[in-house]
């Protein structure tokens, strides 16, 4: 968890933390949430350390610039059916 909070510090964004364990939701949605979630903390991850390794020229951060692996994790998902357009927004933006 403190990986994902230094990138959400870096940016004017509260990050909210779902608790799948304390959700009414039915159990397939709230165990497919917390997997995307993850996802797409680690896509934050990817773009704050991109932006500040552009901003300090190579000297902070690394950069990969690379989403696949995030891509290739979420198409191997099976998103309950009301979330399928949730899960298909989230690949798109990704995927940009």
């Amino acid at each position: 968890m403190a990986y994902y909070e230094g990138a959400y510090a870096a940016i004017p964004h509260q990050r909210r933390v779902f608790d799948y364990s304390q959700s009414q939701i039915p159990q397939n949605e709230a165990k497919y949430l917390k997997e995307l979630f993850e996802i797409t903390d680690l896509a934050v991850v990817e773009h704050i350390e991109t932006l500040v390794w552009l901003q300090t020229g190579g000297k902070r951060c690394s950069s990969r610039d690379d989403y696949s692996p995030l891509v290739r994790r979420l198409n191997t998902m099976r998103p309950p059916h009301k979330l399928r357009n949730t899960h298909t927004l989230v690949l798109q933006d990704i995927n940009m």
